[in-house]
């Protein structure tokens, strides 16, 4: 079993230039020309990126299927004759999936990459080098496309040699952050990304896992949510709108805190007008699917089976990637 690994090298993001600009592909260690905004996941995007690895392919084969309806679909893969043979039998299209084969890290392309600046003809920009050097998970930085990135205090941990100021200011350089929210991380999250139990749908709405009284993570998610309430104000000055999405147990009744699979409905995707949510066993789904539903009307929302890959410690947002559009 792969297990994630919660340091890393580096940190790498790809800004996408104005549509009018007429800048050629650069590779820089300095923080990108000012004005920078981070986007928000559910702004459209032109490509989805997944690492293709044959343990999970299933899992990788629907969210190709579902995703490549949306965008362009590129994976990363050392076989890619193989994989096109394994989409295509099984009924995928490959008109809109490009497949590569360059070096590449661990399925969890989230936290890593990719580095396809250069295939997209976009400048990529590495917080690598003194000042700017910091380790970042991708899986703990969730963003409102409006200057607001919160991460657990993980990203404290990482930076030991840093002091909160510089990594802000990193943050505000590289991501155009004017505002960066850190949460207590989770007793019983082992990797202590947010992404395993929160997840922004809008500027100001939040789906959040919910526990039984008590249980595992609960008591720490509630006094995140209380501390969000009363002290972090939406962009607009509003308090935050709280959805709440149950968190299940595994397949023999365990939560976290009994050794049970960190099983969570939040590590879902946006691909433009479709979300892609993580699924374990239908007498759960079924409720997690609607709260989703009635959430984002108008979106197409598909669930995906999980169970091969939540004992890894990750799901669908996880294994994924988005590019912007220009």
């Amino acid at each position: 079993m792969q297990l994630r690994s919660t340091l890393l090298i580096c940190f790498v993001w790809l800004l996408l230039l104005p549509a009018t600009s007429t800048r050629a592909q650069e590779v820089s260690t300095d923080p990108p020309p000012a004005p920078v905004r981070l986007m928000a996941e559910w702004e459209e995007s032109q490509a989805l990126l997944v690492s293709w690895r044959n343990q999970h392919a299933i899992l990788l084969r629907e969210i190709v299927r579902h995703g490549s309806a949306e965008c362009k679909v590129i994976i990363f893969a050392d076989n890619p004759s193989a994989v096109s043979n394994y989409l295509s039998s099984g009924n995928v299209s490959l008109e809109n999936v490009e497949i590569l084969s360059p070096e590449y890290d661990s399925i969890w392309i989230r936290d890593y990459g990719p580095f396809i600046a250069q295939h997209l003809g976009l400048p990529i920009y590495e917080a690598i080098e003194p000042p700017y050097d910091w380790v970042h998970s991708g899986g703990n930085n969730l963003r409102d496309g409006m200057g607001t990135i919160f991460s657990s205090d993980l990203i404290l941990e990482e930076n030991p040699f840093k002091t909160e100021a510089e990594i802000d200011q990193i943050a505000n350089l590289f991501f155009g952050a004017d505002r960066y929210v850190k949460l207590p991380a989770l007793p019983y999250d082992v990797i202590h990304h947010l992404d395993m139990h929160m997840r922004f749908i809008d500027e100001e709405t939040i789906i959040i896992g919910e526990y039984p009284d008590g249980v595992s993570d609960g008591p720490q998610i509630e006094a995140n949510i209380e501390y969000l309430l009363n002290e972090v104000p939406t962009p607009f000055g509003n308090p935050y709108r709280i959805i709440r999405i149950p968190m299940p147990p595994d397949a023999q009744g365990r939560y976290p805190d009994q050794n049970g699979d960190y099983r969570t409905y939040t590590n879902s995707l946006f691909v433009n007008g479709t979300v892609l949510v993580p699924t374990y066993d239908e007498q759960y789904d079924t409720t997690a699917l609607r709260i989703y539903e009635e959430a984002l009307p108008g979106y197409n929302i598909v669930g995906i089976d999980c169970n091969g890959i939540i004992p890894s410690l990750g799901a669908i947002h996880c294994i994924t990637k988005l590019v912007g559009v220009n």
